[in-house]
């Protein structure tokens, strides 16, 4: 392999686990929104919750 392979590789490798990381992120961001909705509570009501 020469070095523009052995780069080209390395790119597409890392680009495919940046999208693989975000795919990952942004379901876990869908569960978490899906989860707060619901509980009904909004972030302000979990610190109330907290400080009382």
């Amino acid at each position: 392999m020469s070095n523009e392979e052995i780069y080209e590789s390395s790119l597409r490798f890392i680009f495919k686990q940046l999208d693989l990381y975000v795919e990952a992120n942004k379901e876990a961001e869908k569960r978490y929104k899906n989860n707060s909705k619901n509980k009904g509570n909004n972030s302000e009501e979990n610190k109330l919750m907290v400080l009382d």
